[in-house]
């Protein structure tokens, strides 16, 4: 009832080692009972020794040491065994006098390798001379020749071209209008050049300002910080924004008053309410309808006069003979008799005479009336 767990495995020369831990305890632990748990640890021993097996070999040189590297067959560690350099195998070649490029003393040589080696003083080095053959120029390379004073030995260099040696001439700086240039010249070989500069952008500063108010335009002033040039500029004038500081409500036929005061300026003004009466739609409508009805009548008016022209009845016998012994109508009844007669004529469109009017008044005067007309 154990359950096992390798801690560490064995391996060629090392032991290894196993946890044992008793199940039913374990279980027992594990449900919550007090139960001591049963453990232990036993050692695995080593099998054997290693079983080592050559795998690879470098031979070693003069200057370098070699190895051969062995490995276990059984768990493969591995080691290197170092092989020592020989070393050279050095021989007496001759002996010199150091030279501008060679070292002097013994000269030594390696009979396997040729390596060399002196034990003498090392070489001088050249000891040269400058001669140009060729002067650089400000866009040309030159050639110079280096010349050993000792061996003879030559050698020749580039000398690289000088480049331009600019001197300003003349400039003239840019300006907000214009723009500028400046001309530069070679000391050397006189070569000249232009570079030119474009022209400045204003860069204004506001110097004087006066706000904008209701009704007044306002002005602001800016001078070019580059070249002092001033311009100006007018500001739009503000426009009154009213608001209402107290009022007068309207009646029905009285007027009302609004009092409005602008909240930029402090301006006052009184605006007029209509009556109520007048602003009613009623009202609009009786007026109109009003209107209407006078254009009517005066068009019937122009139209049919006819239609409101007055008509008077016919004088009643009676008051003919009650007025004989008279030899003249008054006036009155002279007016009547005209408009009377009139009347009858424009009812005939004139197509009576004079004479069938008189005649048809004295049939009148014959013939009274049933109902006479009173005075």
């Amino acid at each position: 009832y154990w359950i096992n767990e390798v801690t560490s495995p064995a391996s060629c020369g090392r032991d290894g080692s196993v946890y044992h831990e008793c199940r039913i305890t374990k279980n027992l632990n594990d449900k919550g009972y007090p139960i001591a748990n049963h453990t232990e640890t036993k050692v695995i021993p080593a099998p054997q020794d290693h079983n080592y097996v050559l795998k690879e070999t470098v031979a070693a040189t003069h200057t370098e040491d070699g190895y051969n590297r062995y490995e276990c067959s059984l768990c493969g560690y591995s080691f290197k065994d170092i092989l020592k350099a020989e070393g050279h195998t050095f021989k007496f070649v001759l002996s010199s006098e150091p030279t501008c490029t060679e070292a002097g003393g013994n000269l030594y040589r390696c009979q396997v390798c040729s390596y060399e080696y002196r034990d003498g003083p090392a070489a001088k080095g050249h000891d040269f001379e400058e001669i140009i053959k060729k002067e650089p120029t400000c866009t040309e390379k030159g050639e110079k020749e280096l010349k050993c004073k000792v061996c003879g030995e030559t050698q020749a260099e580039e000398l690289p071209a000088l480049g331009h040696d600019m001197k300003t001439v003349s400039e003239a700086a840019a300006v907000c209008t214009e723009g500028g240039e400046k001309v530069t010249e070679c000391s050397r070989c006189g070569e000249r050049e232009t570079e030119v500069f474009e022209k400045l952008s204003h860069n204004y500063l506001l110097t004087a300002y006066e706000p904008a108010t209701c009704g007044k335009s306002g002005s602001a002033q800016f001078v070019c910080k580059n070249c002092g040039s001033i311009t100006e500029g007018t500001l739009k004038a503000a426009t009154h924004v009213w608001q209402e500081k107290e009022s007068t409500p309207a009646g029905f036929f009285t007027k009302g008053t609004v009092l409005q005061v602008c909240k930029n300026c402090e301006a006052m003004e009184t605006l007029t309410v209509k009556p109520e009466v007048l602003s009613s739609p009623a009202y609009i409508f009786a007026a109109f309808s009003f209107l209407l009805l006078a254009a009517a009548v005066a068009l019937a008016v122009i139209f049919f006069p006819k239609l409101f022209k007055k008509k008077l009845p016919p004088v009643p016998a009676e008051e003919t003979e009650a007025q004989d012994g008279e030899s003249t109508e008054s006036p009155v009844e002279a007016s009547t008799v005209a408009e009377t007669a009139e009347t009858a004529l424009e009812e005939t469109d004139g197509e009576k005479t004079q004479e069938e009017v008189a005649e048809e008044e004295n049939g009148a005067e014959k013939e009274p009336l049933a109902e006479p007309v009173e005075k």
